[in-house]
């Protein structure tokens, strides 16, 4: 109930009680005033009766007597009236009953009740005593009139009441608006929005309520600030060359292995080395301004050819340059290189360096293979020899030879196509648990398949073939629909977690099959939580925006895995608000050995903490793990140290 119903509710109660009091003092005051009138109404009755027939029964006539007793009973209000001679006679009688020409409710007279008055008066004619006059007034006209004062006074302040409650309502619109402002402001908090509320209410509490709730938000929206700024700076330190501010050595290889090893993305495409020779010499000769000059200028070619080709750039060292083009031909790859060798020379005439540096580029082209980013610049870097002897103006790719099965055989392909159609994909789970304790916080749900020979095939060998023949969603749906539909023989309350590919979340048709899929799922009481790679939500921020709100109002959650890798990692959870994060496992295998990944994490988790965001690590496989995640204050972990991955539910 709000706090205006629940005002208007007591005020209501407070003027109800008053209305009943008010009207039983009123209809009391009443009744005594209408039974004076009563007997005042019978004793002057009686009087002027016994006059007129003292005047008129000088002669003895009794049959003026009857007359003029009817004349007064019938314009009046009496239950009797009475002519009796001394001998106590009746000699004459008209009597009304009680219930005769009433027009009020029988239960006023039980409440109010009217004592019936009876007067009476001596008839003398001269000094002679003939009779008396006994005279009872009748009720009915009284309690009527009792009924109509009881009526008009409940009218009264019910009418009363009503302006009241308009005047109150109008009164607290105005003292409460600021109350709407607060309430969401509170809400908006809630979902890890740092809002301040606007309103200024007159109100002196309200006031105070506002600009302690401004004053909250603000400190918890600066003290984030704070943490978000010392993991970017750390980060930065950490993973981003300062010179070009690209990727470092380190930062690279760490994003690579998290984007396209541990999301076990399909790789096609190139990995090149680009070199500028003689750097040093350049830095002598016009000094470590101009050098840095060529170096941002060099850089911002190849990050602007990452950046067209969805891929990635880095500065490997000195003046080696690394660039990703994924996803594309060896035609296309060529090209790109091509223009960027061309770019790159531009760059150094642009500083009048022409002639002063050398640029090759050696790249290897790779197509089917699960990535391996040592194998990859070993392949590069014999073809950057090759570039650098032959001095050519055109990159240098070769392509890497892939062992037998590496890259998926046309068999894997079939059972897999087989058995997303015929929904025979093996469920297996691994539990992630909470720290510092060790509850179960979730599990999270993994596809194989068996191969002819009943070998299982672990995701990472058919996943390059899901994404590569464009299965994911329907890959996605095969293990969704099994999930729901053995989730009702999991434990009772029991989180279920399902990894779902940007591709899925971007499809309207998958939206609108898990739409109804989730419907049954919460009909049997099945908590899901669906992460999404970071490198995927970042790729469109708006789907996953869109898919998380949709599957909030179905009762299920979105929680983002591989998180940490990009520059805008924290600025997702504000955005985005997942129930939690999955660190990226290439974080996990340093906290114990490199001071530098300890000091980032740390920063990355006191930063999710201020916005109630749970950090959980991934790939934990040893006791020496744990307590330095206990250490960080991690929300929870997951990975062979509690437990292998085993089948889920079988039948």
């Amino acid at each position: 109930m709000t706090l205006a119903r629940q005002l208007i509710s007591a005020v209501s109660l407070v003027f109800l009680v008053m209305l009943i009091g008010v009207e039983a003092i009123y209809l009391r005051g009443a009744q005594t005033h209408l039974q004076d009138q009563l007997e005042s109404h019978a004793q002057d009755a009686a009087t002027s009766i016994g006059l007129s027939l003292g005047i008129l029964l000088v002669r003895g006539d009794n049959a003026l007597a009857e007359t003029v007793i009817n004349a007064a009973f019938d314009r009046g209000h009496y239950a009797r009236i009475e002519f009796v001679n001394r001998s106590g006679e009746v000699l004459v009688s008209k009597t009304l009953s009680p219930q005769q020409g009433e027009k009020y409710p029988q239960w006023l007279a039980e409440v109010f009740p009217l004592e019936v008055p009876t007067a009476e008066s001596l008839v003398s004619t001269g000094w002679q005593q003939v009779g008396r006059v006994r005279v009872t007034s009748h009720p009915g006209h009284a309690y009527a009139q009792l009924w109509d004062v009881a009526r008009w006074t409940l009218l009264l302040l019910v009418l009363i009441y009503a302006v009241a409650l308009v005047v109150l309502r109008l009164i607290l619109k105005g003292i409460l608006r600021p109350l709407s402002a607060i309430e969401a402001a509170a809400q908006a908090i809630s979902r890890r929005d740092f809002v301040t509320v606007d309103a200024h209410p007159s109100t002196r509490e309200l006031a105070r309520v506002v600009a302690a709730m401004n004053s909250l938000s603000r400190k918890v929206r600066e003290a984030l600030e704070v943490e978000t700024a010392r993991a970017a700076a750390l980060r930065e330190a950490a993973y981003v060359d300062p010179v070009g501010g690209l990727l470092n050595r380190r930062g690279f290889s760490e994003t690579f292995e998290s984007r396209y090893r541990h999301e076990r993305k399909f790789f096609t495409g190139a990995v090149a080395l680009i070199q500028v020779s003689d750097l040093a010499r350049v830095n002598q000769a016009h000094g470590q301004a101009r050098g840095d000059q060529l170096v941002t200028s060099i850089g911002s070619g190849v990050s602007e050819v990452a950046r067209d080709a969805d891929g990635l750039a880095g500065r490997w060292g000195g003046g080696t340059f690394v660039l990703v083009v994924p996803d594309a031909d060896l035609g296309v790859a060529t090209q790109r290189l091509e223009a960027l060798q061309t770019r790159v020379r531009s760059s150094a005439a642009e500083l009048g360096l022409e002639t002063e540096v050398d640029i090759s580029v050696g790249a290897v082209f790779v197509e089917g293979d699960r990535p391996a980013l040592e194998e990859f610049l070993a392949a590069a870097e014999e073809a950057l020899k090759q570039a650098l002897e032959l001095r050519v103006d055109t990159p240098q790719v070769r392509r890497l030879r892939l062992e037998a099965g590496q890259s998926g055989t046309q068999e894997q392909l079939e059972i897999l196509r087989a058995a997303i159609a015929a929904g025979q994909i093996h469920l297996f789970g691994q539990r992630a648990f909470a720290l510092p304790g060790a509850e179960v916080l979730h599990t999270e749900i993994m596809g194989r398949l068996i191969d002819a020979s009943g070998r299982q095939i672990p995701a990472a060998e058919f996943m390059p073939l899901v994404t590569r023949h464009a299965l994911s969603a329907q890959f996605d749906r095969a293990v969704v629909g099994k999930v729901i539909e053995r989730a009702s023989r999991a434990d009772a309350g029991a989180t279920i977690a399902v990894n779902l590919s940007a591709r899925s979340i971007a499809d309207d048709a998958f939206g609108d099959w898990l739409g109804g899929a989730l419907t049954r799922a919460l009909a049997r009481r099945v908590r899901l939580v669906f992460e999404i790679g970071e490198y995927g939500v970042l790729q469109d921020e708006a789907a996953a925006r869109r898919f998380a709100e949709r599957i909030a109002k179905l009762g299920a959650r979105f929680a983002i895995d591989h998180f940490g890798v990009h520059r805008d990692s924290l600025a997702l959870l504000r955005r985005l608000g997942p129930a939690y994060v999955k660190l990226s496992a290439v974080y996990t295998r340093k906290l114990a050995d490199d001071i530098g990944t300890r000091f980032f994490v740390e920063s990355v988790v006191r930063a999710a903490r201020q916005l109630d965001v749970p950090v959980i690590a991934q790939s934990v496989e040893d006791e020496g793990t744990l307590a330095a995640l206990r250490a960080l204050g991690f929300g929870g972990y997951q990975g062979f140290a509690g437990g292998r991955p085993s089948p889920w539910l079988p039948e």
